[in-house]
């Protein structure tokens, strides 16, 4: 496999999303979007998009008076969340691998 980095711009509605779901993810990842959806995670970068909205933040909410932190992870986060669950699934209890792991994609 070949590893590409692809920047895709423009207006809503051009065909960018489509693009990724019909010819990028099966033919140039060779990935089956339905088999395994949650393999796959997707972002839109855009100028007001953050470090935390990537990676997680801590937000803060007011619940009956009081101040609580609630972590919401990013896109990286869940990506590198859903590759440890492949990691962790394709081993037995007694370590052996059983499976190979399946591969998670951040589009």
């Amino acid at each position: 496999m070949i590893y590409q980095q692809k920047i895709l711009f423009g207006s809503p509605g051009t065909g960018k999303s489509h693009q990724i779901d019909q010819e990028i993810i099966p033919y140039q990842l060779g990935i089956d979007i339905t088999e395994n959806p949650e393999n796959i995670i997707k972002t839109v970068f855009h100028p007001e998009y953050t470090y935390g909205d990537f990676i997680g933040k801590l937000v803060p909410i007011t619940r009956s008076g009081k101040v609580e932190y609630n972590f919401y992870e990013g896109h990286f986060l869940k990506a590198l969340a859903q590759a440890y669950k492949n990691i962790i699934s394709a081993y037995d209890k007694e370590g052996n691998q059983i499976e190979e792991f399946k591969n998670v994609v951040l589009v």
